[in-house]
């Protein structure tokens, strides 16, 4: 059996994120994102039909085990593996498949705040019941073009191009004092979490 490939991080990011709101920010460097383009052959809604046994719409997400697939281009999506090689479930479908995660950086944001964090600097309101609904959206955090998606939202997961990677460590840091300041502030004037609570669930809605 060959052995795993090692990937290599892209920033200096150490998991110690915003300690006053118990937010942890992680590079995950260790699984492989693939993009499956329909062609001649094959369609998405074949590949997911025999890979994950569902139908794919556009913005949404399916998964099975240790695979996920997100669509938002009309004929492409995104394949994310907890592997960096790509599952034998995928080998008759190998004419659509192109390996892209040496450009991209992969990032867990965590804690109790991640969606009331991650929310006040999207371009999208992530609470909205059709994201909520599918736990992943494309949309801009500042400057930075990123992919989101989560099972839980206690823990937000961040797809970037990886040349901007260490620039979003760094924004995320730097914006990261401003909004505890005022989360802080926030809480304690109205004397509870309120409906920005982000221990809900968004998909709860």
């Amino acid at each position: 059996m060959a052995s795993q490939p090692v990937k290599q991080p892209a920033t200096d990011c150490n998991g110690v994120f915003s300690e006053p709101r118990q937010l942890d920010l992680k590079e995950i460097s260790q699984r492989g994102v693939w993009s499956i383009r329909s062609n001649a052959n094959h369609d998405l809604n074949s590949f997911a039909g025999v890979v994950f046994n569902q139908q794919l719409k556009f913005g949404e997400m399916i998964k099975t085990g240790s695979l996920r697939l997100i669509q938002f281009w009309p004929q492409a999506a995104y394949l994310i593996s907890d592997e960096l090689f790509l599952p034998d479930s995928v080998s008759a479908f190998d004419t659509m498949v192109t390996d892209i995660g040496h450009g991209f950086c992969e990032f867990s944001l965590s804690g109790d705040r991640a969606v009331s964090f991650i929310n006040d600097y999207t371009s999208v309101d992530i609470n909205q019941n059709n994201i909520g609904r599918n736990r992943t959206v494309r949309t801009n955090l500042g400057h930075f073009s990123i992919l989101l998606w989560w099972d839980e939202a206690t823990d937000i997961h961040i797809l970037v191009d990886r040349s901007y990677a260490q620039s979003l460590v760094d924004y995320l840091h730097k914006i990261s004092d401003r909004w505890c300041i005022r989360d802080l502030a926030q809480v304690e004037s109205d004397g509870s979490l309120s409906m920005i609570n982000s221990s809900a669930d968004p998909t709860q809605t």
